[in-house]
């Protein structure tokens, strides 16, 4: 999967190759808003957990949680085609536009039970 996410999606995420688990963090490039990027996955038929599932705060964060465990070698290349075309949907607009975050407007801040993940996430957000 890390040579797909290269591949196909390097100029849109940075990550470092976990030494185990079952899941990558990826920080993904600021011209793109994670969770619509979550959703047009979604309906081609790919699930990620955008940064924002993992923050206190409602706010967009520059990251993402991509799993791996159950799948074998070519299905996980067929949902890094389908994420890598599902991109130009969660294109950031500029030239003097206003962004327009949907998921942030309307949104309630979630709890989570597990802290850590969070601390991790806003690790990574604040490396950008």
């Amino acid at each position: 999967m890390v040579e797909s996410l290269r591949e196909r999606l390097g100029d849109v995420l940075d990550f470092t190759v976990p030494a185990g688990g079952m899941a990558v963090w990826c920080r993904t490039d600021p011209g793109i808003d994670v969770d619509r990027w979550a959703a047009e996955a979604r309906t081609k038929g790919v699930i990620f957990q955008p940064g924002s599932d993992f923050a206190f705060e409602v706010r967009p964060i520059p990251a993402l949680r991509a799993g791996f465990a159950r799948l074998p070698e070519s299905e996980l290349r067929e949902a890094v085609r389908r994420l890598a075309a599902a991109v130009p949907a969660s294109r950031i607009a500029t030239m003097g536009s206003a962004r327009t975050a949907s998921t942030s407007i309307g949104r309630k801040p979630r709890m989570r039970a597990e802290a850590r993940r969070v601390e991790s996430v806003k690790g990574l957000a604040r490396q950008h």
